[in-house]
């Protein structure tokens, strides 16, 4: 009797370690997939590298030749066009 029960045990065990290594494969294949699709679907700019300040970028202004800052840009155009007026 204890001789038959040996093989089913043995057997039962395999199984379940084969079913469990399966689903934790399928279980990883699926977040690699869903992570990839999510970096797809939603790009993030990497700003890892980027100073805080952003990229010190100068416009000149057509309007009075100055070089202006890029974040300062919008408002000394609205101002120098005020002046031209």
């Amino acid at each position: 009797m204890s001789s038959q029960e040996q093989p089913t045990l043995y057997t039962l065990s395999q199984e379940i370690y084969s079913i469990t290594l399966e689903s934790l494969t399928q279980q990883i294949i699926l977040d690699v997939i869903l992570q990839h699709n999510y970096e797809v679907t939603n790009p993030v700019q990497q700003i890892s590298n980027m100073d805080k300040n952003g990229a010190d970028m100068y416009f000149a202004c057509e309007n009075c030749g100055r070089k202006i800052s890029g974040n300062r840009f919008s408002a000394h155009l609205e101002r120098c066009l005020d002046r031209k007026r």
